[in-house]
């Protein structure tokens, strides 16, 4: 049963993608600039988690409403959002294996760059990491992607916001790490991500609530952390 869709507000959304572009682009400088400023002595792993809080507080606030109505609505649909937050993580295991297969035969030496930073994270600060991967990181990035892009965009044409919001939230994980790696190794690293991607958009479709893909990305990045254990 396919149920109807809970959209953030027009507000919500337009503040969403705002935040979205602003932290893409200028909240790591501006992070950084500030610890320099108060003469904090952290590295880049305090600065990544501390970069993950951030997100985390300011996408709650600017979606507090519409996460309200989400524990409401979850709350009616939870075997619907359980059985396709499982199946959503089996089709994503088999479209990252196909792809990863696909990767290694085009680059065998592959690594994912941003699986690696975050594994050098986890050795200095495991269970923070694994706080902010499995709880801060699915909900910032569903509310930002999934509520603003996919939502926004869901309101005019459901197959550019099944595209759009793929393919931005694609970037957001690797566009840190521009002019710092080879072009081709990040554009193997982009593609591992669109099946997550998709994933994530059709489970918050299906269900029309965006409980599932939290669930579902916690789920895959629960998988990833402990594979750094």
């Amino acid at each position: 049963m396919k149920f109807p869709i809970l959209l953030p507000s027009r507000k919500e959304t337009a503040w969403g993608f705002r935040y979205l572009a602003f932290s893409i682009v200028f909240l790591g400088f501006f992070l950084s600039l500030a610890i320099q400023l108060l003469g904090l002595p952290w590295g880049s792993n305090e600065i990544n988690l501390t970069f993950f809080f951030l997100n985390f507080g300011v996408a709650v606030f600017i979606f507090r409403h519409f996460l309200q109505e989400t524990a409401l609505a979850a709350a009616k649909r939870i075997p619907a959002i359980l059985i396709t937050a499982a199946a959503g993580f089996v089709v994503y295991q088999i479209l990252t294996t196909a792809v990863s297969i696909a990767i290694i035969f085009i680059e065998p030496n592959f690594y994912n760059v941003n699986d690696d930073n975050l594994s050098a994270i986890s050795r200095n600060y495991y269970w923070l990491t694994a706080l902010c991967t499995v709880i801060l990181v699915p909900i910032t990035e569903e509310l930002l992607h999934r509520g603003a892009i996919f939502g926004g965009l869901y309101r005019k044409n459901r197959i550019a916001a099944y595209a759009v919001s793929t393919l931005v939230f694609a970037l957001v994980h690797v566009s840190g790490y521009i002019g710092y790696f080879e072009p081709k190794i990040l554009l193997l690293c982009y593609l591992q991500y669109i099946p997550a991607g998709l994933c994530l958009a059709a489970a918050y479709d299906f269900t029309g609530c965006i409980a599932t893909p939290i669930l579902l990305h916690a789920a895959i990045n629960a998988v990833g952390i402990l594979a750094m254990r």
